[in-house]
């Protein structure tokens, strides 16, 4: 059951970090504005909801395997990359190839 809560909360905190991005950087036109914009109410819940909930998810790959971590950063590779797909990015063999390449890094370090 733990491999279950840490797919599925890992999977919804990537989501709401990456609403949390959309939401801080959506209008901005520099880095500090990006930054300044962070401290506005719902971008700020988001950053808080998502960091609480991939700590969540972190804790329940814990109890499984010590390669927790390369895992949840793994997931959010995935998740990251279907939001996008999501949000209308094209697809193509590059960025996949990208992903690929991404995860097999973060496949030996683990």
């Amino acid at each position: 059951m733990n491999w279950v809560w840490f797919g599925v909360v890992g999977v919804i905190a990537y989501v709401v970090l990456a609403i949390m991005g959309q939401l801080s950087a959506g209008g901005a036109d520099s880095a500090l504005a990006t930054a300044a914009r962070l401290f506005r109410p719902y971008a700020f819940a988001a950053l808080i909801v998502g960091n609480a909930l991939w700590t969540v998810a972190f804790y329940y790959g814990l109890k499984e395997t010590k390669a927790a971590l390369p895992m949840l950063i793994s997931l959010g590779m995935i998740t990251s990359f279907v939001w996008s797909l999501a949000m209308g990015n094209d697809l193509s063999l590059q960025k996949i190839a990208g992903v690929a390449f991404v995860l097999l890094g973060i496949g030996l370090m683990a």
